[in-house]
């Protein structure tokens, strides 16, 4: 496919289709950079511009995952200002909304979004997340089952699974789901904290000591 694309960005010349094909071969591959760079001209333009909802998901996403979460929130409400943010864009942002602590803007764009996508798994994870604080363990289950059902490696759903499991006092559940989490994000500390607890809890030392 990338060959292709490449053969008709040669003979066309820059189009946003082309590029957004591109970023998101760069994407699939791990290289948001490469994605960044690939869609940057057509997705980072006044809010009032009209943008294809698949380029607004794919900006936010791969802004996300470089960390550049001021950047996207601030591209996200722009464009909600103007009426001309995509439902699925807006899940996605709702995420970033939480990554920044924006705890009411998350909430609120999560709830927005999952009524035209319910299966959206950005908005299921803030909307669990939140559940979690407020130590709603039966919510936060409920939406972290919800996305390993459509992506079962998904190590952060696994993480809030296995916390909330954990709050409700499911201790072989919660270590289960914390062993599977750090197998798929295993640079992830809050997540190997919650396994040495679980580990502590069921008084298994050793374990607990490794993790």
């Amino acid at each position: 496919a990338e060959k292709l694309l490449h053969r008709l960005q040669k003979n066309i010349g820059p189009h946003p289709a082309v590029a957004f094909n591109l970023g998101f071969i760069a994407s699939l591959r791990g290289d948001h950079a490469a994605c960044s760079s690939l869609i940057m001209e057509w997705a980072d333009v006044d809010a009032a511009t009209p943008l294809d909802p698949d380029l607004q998901s794919l900006w936010l996403r791969c802004l996300h995952q470089l960390g550049q979460l001021d950047l996207a929130f601030a591209w996200a409400q722009g464009r909600l200002s103007q009426a001309s943010l995509h439902s699925e864009a807006l899940g996605i942002a709702s995420l970033i909304a939480l990554d920044l602590a924006e705890l009411v803007t998350a909430r609120d764009w999560a709830e927005q979004s999952l009524k035209d996508n319910p299966a959206l798994t950005e908005a299921l994870m803030t909307r669990g997340s939140i559940a979690l604080g407020e130590r709603d363990s039966a919510q936060a289950m409920r939406d972290m089952q919800k996305i390993l059902r459509l992506h079962p490696r998904d190590g952060r759903a696994w993480s809030g699974l296995g916390f909330a499991q954990m709050l409700a006092l499911d201790l072989d559940g919660a270590r289960r789901s914390l062993e599977q989490a750090v197998s798929s994000m295993p640079g992830h500390l809050g997540t190997w904290h919650g396994l040495g607890w679980t580990c502590l809890l069921q008084k298994d030392y050793p374990s607990a000591q490794r993790a």
